[in-house]
């Protein structure tokens, strides 16, 4: 079993595993900028998209419209026309720029001159590899968003994460003794944990302990047991015939998901650093301590709970704990 807690609440998430293998030969080909397939298939991606997403306005890919100084048809990727509130009309142009390198500032001159000839409202980039800093600058100076999709890809910025970090929580538990108990009566914590103290085993002591350590539901509480754990001394003094006592240590082992697992669908717009779209975590084994592949083991938490979060916080069996921890040596 697992509790996940979001930033929105407590709530049970199953993950999924997606990591596509990818052929070193495919990754590393060289890709041809004059495939017409390659350009189209862009545009009609970026066409469904937007279309997806506005479901109000008509969304037409590889439209002529007419050039505004001299009236010739010009054909633009995607043409976007919607309204305001039913009221104010507006127009759109996205140009698709399926290039083998990032877009650079001159690329953006180039766009500008488009989108003016275009006499369109709003004028929208998509890069296929990205934007260089110069590109970015100059774009958000005249106002135009700079976009990227994503299709089942790891991000490239934190901020297109749409629900934030990933982390797995899972418990673990430390005994010890205050002393060591002499003679040979107590060989093993099962020695121990059949002691009654004030009439109860103490075995069932430390798991009514346990139990209660894995029942808050508040997400800080959550987090803050996560980073800097709990723990309690139960006085056996007056069952071992001497000052004693059993020393409990209940902490969370942390991991976080791995950025190359994390894959998202979607567009994120560099400009504002907005992203729509869907956000995988990695695979969870929820049958063992070890969630899988797509996690790496967090060792210093952060002291405040990043947001957005979401954390995958496992339970266990505090009877099966004790169970085994009973069959070890005291010593």
């Amino acid at each position: 079993m697992f509790r996940g807690v979001s930033t929105e609440g407590r709530m049970a998430i199953e993950g999924r595993y997606i990591h596509r293998l990818r052929d070193r030969r495919t990754v590393a080909r060289k890709i041809s900028v004059d495939d017409p397939k390659d350009w189209r298939s862009f545009e009609i991606a970026v066409a469904k998209f937007i279309e997806a997403i506005a479901h109000d306005a008509k969304v037409t890919h590889d439209e002529s419209i007419p050039d505004a100084h001299t009236g010739h048809p010009r054909q633009r990727d995607v043409w976007i026309e919607s309204t305001l509130g039913g009221l104010f009309p507006f127009k759109a142009l996205a140009s698709c720029k399926y290039l083998g390198r990032v877009l650079n500032e001159q690329d953006i001159d180039h766009f500008n001159g488009e989108f003016i000839s275009s006499k369109a409202n709003v004028g929208i980039l998509y890069s296929r590899q990205g934007y260089d800093d110069r590109a970015l600058e100059k774009a958000s100076v005249l106002g135009f968003p700079c976009c990227k999709l994503y299709t089942n890809e790891p991000p490239e910025l934190p901020s297109q994460l749409v629900f934030g970090l990933a982390f797995h929580f899972t418990p673990q538990n430390k005994c010890w003794l205050s002393q060591d108990l002499p003679g040979t009566k107590f060989r093993i914590w099962n020695d121990v944990f059949d002691l009654k103290l004030h009439g109860l085993l103490i075995r069932d002591i430390v798991i009514e302990q346990l139990d209660q350590f894995q029942t808050t539901d508040e997400r800080d509480c959550l987090w803050e047991e996560a980073r800097s754990g709990s723990g309690f001394a139960l006085d056996i003094s007056s069952c071992v015939n001497m000052p004693n006592a059993i020393n409990v240590v209940m902490s969370y082992r942390a991991r976080r998901a791995r950025g190359e697992f994390s894959l998202i669908s979607g567009s994120y717009n560099f400009t504002s650093e907005l992203f729509v779209g869907e956000q995988c975590s990695p695979w969870l084994d929820t049958h063992s301590a070890d969630p899988g592949p797509g996690w790496e083991e967090v060792t210093d938490l952060p002291l405040q709970m990043p947001v957005p979060l979401v954390a995958f916080y496992m339970g266990a069996s505090s009877i099966s704990a004790i169970a085994e921890y009973g069959n070890m040596m005291l010593h």
